[in-house]
């Protein structure tokens, strides 16, 4: 895929503005490599060295998943950003079965169309500096009753 990161991986234009998202890690797929000699529903496949998660979902259904993480901001970066997780998903009803689409891949290749969505959320929230002030008070006045109570 070539060298991490990479910025404007994906943009999204939205009525508040263009958000952008700078790609820094792919995750790890989550099957197993076994799985991916299975057609049966449940299946869910990883194949080695690979990112990609393939699920059996039905008889003749893949879901394919990648999961990406980066920072997503409106332009520029340093106006901030928010640490954010993005999922791609597609689904295959043409090929059908993970162990087809895997053949496939190793063979003549896919040569079909794919859509697939992006569903961005962030990876954890960043405190307010007033949640942390408040927090910080309580901890202190905590701290204050624990010594009154043991000096007595």
């Amino acid at each position: 895929m070539g060298t991490l990161p990479v910025t404007d991986f994906v943009t999204f234009t939205t009525s508040a503005g263009t958000i952008h998202f700078d790609l820094q890690s792919v995750a790890p797929g989550v099957g197993s490599a076994a799985a991916c000699g299975s057609s049966a529903v449940g299946s869910v496949c990883t194949p080695p060295g690979s990112p990609f998660t393939l699920i059996q979902t039905a008889p003749n259904a893949v879901s394919i998943s990648l999961t990406v993480n980066g920072a997503a901001y409106f332009a520029p970066p340093s106006s901030g950003t928010s640490p954010t997780v993005g999922a791609f998903t597609t689904q295959d009803t043409t090929i059908g079965t993970i162990p087809a689409i895997l053949a496939a891949a190793a063979g003549p290749g896919v040569h079909d169309s794919y859509s697939a969505s992006f569903t961005a959320t962030p990876s954890s929230t960043v405190p307010e500096p007033a949640t942390l002030l408040l927090m910080g008070v309580g901890l202190l006045g905590a701290g204050l009753v624990a010594r009154r109570k043991i000096a007595k």
